[in-house]
């Protein structure tokens, strides 16, 4: 009974009602009641105490080791200690999708830790796996309480595996299941992966969207989902050209902090050398995806700034010629090729740059917006 009132009341948004309904139970060391204990202080941003996540692993039961070690690797990457994380974490997704669902359907908040987890972790298969599996089984048994948790982490991990259309159905159904049930903050980090799928499309319009939607939404209680909401609003002003509603904060040392450190080097638009900072945090962190992504976010600057930087050496060259208002033939006697190359290289640089004739090209190199 104590569990079911917890729960009920995590679906009105009261955590720390929910905390004192499982503080004030009879044996609390129960485990059914250690898990929603648990799942709650994760939600709060809290550090679960070692000794009462070892208590829950001592009752021998597969599920409970796997449940106590996902708890455990949450909390240790809220603190930044992601190579303890790694190694708390190895292990845990089999022995969850080892477990028949008649039973992970009692084990979906760890299931969930485990899917966040894996994301932060860079091991998107593993989270896409185990977040299917738990979704599935959420629905079919009606754990809507964790339906919107399970989701959003869920999303992430499809976004960052270039699963762009099935991440925006899952982060969309998030935010209705979020509603729906009352799961405070899921909406604002749904909505944030909504918004890194749009970046990954290199959709600005999407882009510009999906950032007044998220700044429409209520900022999460936990401590660094609230910090990857703020993070991804700077983020995507910076992207486009507004003003930002505050700098990241990259105080917080938690398994995020070089998205923070990116998304600060965004707004600050190349001042300071924050990009070296980023490049060794996640490398001495052993985190290729989410560098790849910070590179990501710098290329799209580049891009920004230099109209011909999807362009090859000599296509560059062509385009400056062509801006400087030579024709085809000059071009060629300039670069000793033929005539023929060169109509090759402007047909390539019109494609590149999306448009459609040289006067266009003449605007892009002198800065004007083309035709």
């Amino acid at each position: 009974m104590p569990v079911l009132l917890a729960q009920a009341l995590r679906m009105r948004g009261t955590f720390g009602d929910a905390l004192d309904v499982l503080a004030e139970a009879p044996h609390g060391e129960h485990p059914a009641l250690l898990r929603e204990r648990f799942a709650l202080e994760t939600l709060l941003d809290r550090t679960s105490a070692p000794n009462l996540l070892e208590r829950l692993a001592a009752t021998g039961e597969a599920a409970d080791v796997a449940a106590a070690r996902a708890f455990r690797t949450i909390g240790l990457l809220g603190e930044g200690r992601v190579p303890e994380a790694r190694a708390a974490f190895a292990g845990v997704p089999e022995l969850l999708q080892e477990s028949a669902p008649a039973v992970l359907r009692d084990y979906l908040d760890p299931v969930a830790s485990g899917v966040w987890s894996a994301y932060l972790l860079d091991d998107f298969r593993a989270g896409i796996d185990l977040g299917e599996r738990g979704l599935r089984i959420a629905r079919r048994h009606g754990r809507g309480h964790v339906t919107a948790n399970m989701g959003a982490a869920l999303a992430y991990c499809l976004v960052n595996a270039g699963r762009l259309t099935e991440a925006d159905a899952i982060a969309q159904q998030a935010i209705v299941d979020a509603r729906r049930h009352g799961s405070q903050g899921v909406q604002s980090m749904a909505l944030t992966a909504l918004v890194q799928s749009a970046q990954w499309q290199r959709n600005d319009r999407l882009v510009a969207a999906r950032y007044r939607a998220l700044l429409a939404e209520d900022l999460p209680e936990a401590g660094w989902w609230r910090r990857t909401s703020l993070t991804a609003q700077a983020r995507c002003a910076a992207l486009l050209g507004e003003d930002s509603p505050g700098l990241p904060d990259t105080l917080q040392h938690d398994a995020s902090v070089g998205y923070r450190y990116a998304d600060a080097r965004l707004v600050h638009a190349r001042s300071g050398d924050v990009g070296s900072a980023v490049r060794v945090i996640f490398t001495d962190l052993g985190m290729p995806a989410h560098l790849g992504r910070v590179h990501g976010g710098f290329a799209r600057l580049d891009a920004a700034a230099d109209p011909l930087h999807a362009l090859t050496r000599r296509e560059r060259e062509v385009a400056l010629f062509v801006a400087d208002g030579l024709t085809n033939i000059q071009i060629a006697d300039r670069l000793v090729i033929s005539r023929r190359t060169v109509e090759e290289h402007v047909s390539k640089i019109l494609r590149k740059l999306g448009v459609r004739s040289r006067v266009a090209v003449v605007g892009l190199v002198r800065g004007r917006t083309p035709d």
